[in-house]
C-alpha cells in the first residue's frame, strides 16, 4: 500500500483540533513566518533574522568605542561563505562570558564589554520582536 498525503484529511483533522476547546493549542511556524505580517504600510512588523542581525548590529556599534571593534572581532570568528546571524554572534558572546574568569580577555576584550553585549543584543532582539501595536 503506497503512502500518500490527502490534503482533505489534514484539513479535517485541523478543523476537529480546533474545535476542541479542552486543550491549548500551539502552531510551529516556519522561518520567515514572522516577517508576513505588515503594518498599514506594508513594512514588516517583526523582522527575520537577517534584518535582524542588521539592526542588533547597529545597536551594539552604536554603544561606541570599543564596541564595534569587538563586534568584528565576534563577527571575523567565523566562515566567509557563512556569515553569522544575531543566533550566532548571540551564542558566541554567552560562550565567552560563561568561560571567562576575572581578568581573562576574548574576542579582543574583557567580560564587562561582552556581557553589554549580550544585553544589547537581548535588548535589541525584545524590542524588533515586539512592535508596539
Amino acid at each position: 500500500m503506497a503512502a500518500y498525503h490527502d490534503p482533505r484529511r489534514e484539513v479535517e483533522k485541523l478543523r476537529s483540533h480546533l474545535a476542541l476547546h479542552d486543550k491549548p493549542i500551539g502552531f510551529l511556524i516556519g522561518a520567515g513566518g514572522s516577517s508576513a505580517v505588515t503594518d498599514m504600510a506594508g513594512d514588516v512588523l517583526i523582522p527575520a533574522v537577517e534584518a535582524l542581525t542588521e539592526r542588533c548590529k547597529h545597536a551594539v556599534t552604536e554603544l561606541g568605542d570599543p564596541f564595534p571593534a569587538v563586534y568584528q572581532a565576534l563577527e571575523d570568528e567565523f566562515e566567509d561563505d557563512s556569515p553569522p546571524n544575531v543566533e550566532d554572534i548571540l551564542s558566541s558572546v554567552r560562550r565567552k562570558v560563561a568561560a571567562m574568569a576575572v581578568g581573562d580577555r576574548l574576542a579582543g576584550t574583557d567580560r564587562p564589554v561582552l556581557e553589554k553585549i549580550e544585553v544589547t543584543l537581548r535588548r535589541t532582539i525584545a524590542v524588533e520582536a515586539m512592535p508596539s501595536e
